[in-house]
């Protein structure tokens, strides 16, 4: 018998500022979304989360995935140093 696990997908709508340079715009909505989760405390510390971004601004471009595991400390994680 295999184990189930389960899914939830949370699609946001930002508003406000919007930052000139992509990566940082995109790393501060990816932040954003973890700070929810653990706020509302449907992820924690170790869970595994799947980004979907794309390359650049704008409909059409969604061609990256990434599978990153959410740390205490929401900024190392994003950096790359978890």
């Amino acid at each position: 018998m295999s184990s189930v696990g389960w899914k939830l997908y949370c699609i946001f709508v930002t508003a406000g500022v919007v930052s000139d340079d992509w990566l940082k715009d995109v790393d501060a909505r990816v932040q954003f979304g973890l700070k929810f989760g653990k706020g509302r405390g449907f992820i924690k510390a170790g869970d595994p989360v799947v980004v979907v971004t794309g390359w650049k601004r704008g409909p059409g471009f969604t061609n990256t995935m990434r599978i990153m595991y959410v740390s205490a400390n929401i900024k190392r994680a994003l950096a790359g140093t978890d």
